[in-house]
C-alpha cells in the first residue's frame, strides 16, 4: 500500500523461505519514484502472528491490517486497526468485531473515502472461493459486511483498491489472459460493468495486486 501523505510504501515481509515463517509489515520512503535503502519493520503492530496488507484512510486518522494465526491445521486471519488521536498519537490495535470478522479467513482490506471498507473472505454466503466483501462506518461503528454480488463471480475476487472512483482488484475469472488478471469497476455503477486492464498490464502470469496514485502505479506478478 502506498501511503501518499507520507510518501511512504507498506508492504508484507517474511522471514524466511518457508511457508509458515514469520511475516510483518514494513515500510520504506519513496522519493523521486527512487525506494529508500531503510526498510522499517512496524512494530507497532507486529506479533508473533502474521501480519500484513495495511490500508491507511485518505485523512490518515485509520489504518486497518490483517493478522493470522498460523498453525499446520488452521489459518485464520482477521482484520485489525489502529486510530491516530487529536494529538497524533496512534492507539493500540483492536480487532474488528464481528459484523466485520468471521470464523473464516478475511483479510486484505481497503478503506475508502474514510468510511468504506473493502476486503477479502471465503466465509459462507459467497459467490465463489474468495469473494470482495464491504461495510460502511455508520455513526461510528461499521456494519454487517455484506457479499459485493455484483462484482463477485465463481473464481476468485483478491487484491481490492480505489482509484478516482474505480475499484481495482485481481481475478481469476474466465475472461482473464490466464491466471489473475488485474479488473476495474466504477464502485457505484447500478450495473457495475467489469473490465478487464488489457495486455498493456496483464498477460498469462498472475497479476495479483496493484495500487495506484496520482503519480505512481505499483503491480504485483
Amino acid at each position: 500500500f502506498y501511503d501518499k501523505l507520507n510518501k511512504r510504501l507498506y508492504y508484507t515481509s517474511r522471514r524466511g523461505i518457508r511457508l509458515y515463517d514469520d511475516e510483518n509489515i514494513k515500510y520504506t520512503s519513496v522519493h523521486d519514484y527512487t525506494f529508500d535503502s531503510l526498510q522499517i519493520s512496524y512494530s507497532k503492530i507486529n506479533t508473533s502472528n502474521n501480519e500484513g496488507t495495511v490500508s491507511l484512510s485518505d485523512d490518515g486518522k485509520v489504518l486497518v491490517f490483517t493478522s493470522c494465526e498460523m498453525n499446520f491445521k488452521r489459518n485464520t486471519c482477521d482484520l485489525y486497526f489502529i486510530q491516530k488521536d487529536k494529538n497524533g498519537i496512534w492507539s493500540t490495535a483492536q480487532k474488528m468485531d464481528e459484523s466485520v470478522n468471521s470464523n473464516y479467513w478475511d483479510s486484505q482490506p481497503y478503506i475508502y473515502k474514510n468510511n468504506i471498507l473493502i476486503f477479502v473472505s471465503n466465509r459462507p454466503g459467497g459467490m465463489g472461493g474468495r469473494d470482495l466483501w464491504f461495510t460502511e462506518l455508520e455513526n461510528g461503528k461499521w456494519k454487517n459486511a455484506e457479499n459485493l454480488k455484483n462484482i463477485n463471480s465463481v473464481d476468485d475476487e483478491i487484491s481490492p483498491t480505489f482509484f478516482k472512483g474505480l475499484l481495482f482488484f485481481s481475478s481469476n475469472r474466465s475472461n482473464s489472459f490466464g491466471g489473475y488478471d488485474i479488473f476495474f469497476s466504477e464502485f457505484n455503477s447500478l450495473d457495475f460493468q467489469i473490465n478487464n486492464l488489457g495486455p498493456s498490464i496483464n498477460n498469462y502470469n498472475d497479476q495479483t495486486s496493484i495500487n495506484i496514485s496520482d503519480s505512481i502505479f505499483f503491480l504485483t506478478e
